[in-house]
């Protein structure tokens, strides 16, 4: 399995427990979490903020959830909704970017305001791939955009 599969199988994994988690966790462990950090990193084509917010324990294992990465697949802004109401497990710094692509959110489309998939920008082996209105277009280069 490759690295990039391997890191997809993760984070379905990720969000599928954490939506689970949502349903069968006991009341008491979805009493006042504990937001230590709530950071903008960044904006968008747009100028819309990127925010992540950080839970858990400082020093301990990091863990990212994106909740979505393409503007029309916005089950992840449930999961994401759904994390920030729970305890963070001990010993986890954890870190939740509720979107990568609030414009393509807003706009309801697959790629950013540039009509580029994010998935495919990122510098770690980019390829040319399709061109601008192209549902997989990578962009002009790696790492092209701003929420990238």
């Amino acid at each position: 399995m490759t690295k990039r599969a391997l890191a997809l199988v993760v984070a379905a994994l990720v969000s599928a427990i954490g939506f689970i988690g949502t349903r069968v966790m006991p009341a008491h462990a979805v009493d006042e979490p504990r937001l230590l950090e709530e950071r903008v990193f960044g904006t968008s084509v747009q100028g819309r903020p990127l925010v992540a917010y950080r839970y858990g324990t400082p020093g301990g294992v990091v863990v990212m959830v994106v909740g979505v990465i393409h503007g029309d697949e916005d089950a992840g802004l449930l999961v994401t909704s759904a994390l920030r109401t729970l305890s963070a497990p001990a010993q986890v710094d954890l870190w939740i970017v509720p979107s990568m692509n609030p414009d393509g959110t807003a706009l309801q489309q697959r790629g950013n305001a540039n009509r580029v998939d994010l998935n495919r920008n990122f510098p770690l082996g980019w390829a040319k791939m399709g061109e601008p209105g192209y549902w997989q277009y990578a962009g002009p280069s790696r790492a092209s955009e701003p929420e990238t």
